[in-house]
């Protein structure tokens, strides 16, 4: 994971750069499932972003209000697939929540 910040945005920033400016990865960090919550609740992650535009994820350029989220990299095998899907499904959806509910009084 990467230090968690609360970063100014820069119009035309691009995500690789808010990356950078939070002091890079950690051992536990899963830079191949970054994702992005925009401020309107959508979700942009690497796999979306390949399927929909062309180009390189880290030059996603930001909005402001996104939050970039960097999941830990999780060892599992058998059974605990399923709840490592749940628990990045509910991660997901508490930072969207947190992130509408600083938007929305």
């Amino acid at each position: 994971m990467y230090n968690a910040n609360a970063l100014r945005y820069e119009p035309g920033k691009r995500l690789i750069a808010y990356l950078n400016d939070a002091g890079g990865a950690t051992r536990e960090a899963d830079p191949k499932r970054i994702f992005v919550i925009r401020a309107d609740g959508t979700v942009v992650s690497r796999q979306s972003r390949n399927s929909h535009s062309h180009g390189s994820y880290g030059n996603l350029r930001l909005l402001p209000g996104d939050a970039i989220v960097v999941p830990e990299k999780l060892i599992v095998s058998g059974g605990l697939q399923k709840f490592a899907n749940y628990a990045q499904i509910i991660s997901g959806a508490a930072m969207t929540g947190a992130v509408l509910g600083t938007l929305l009084p």
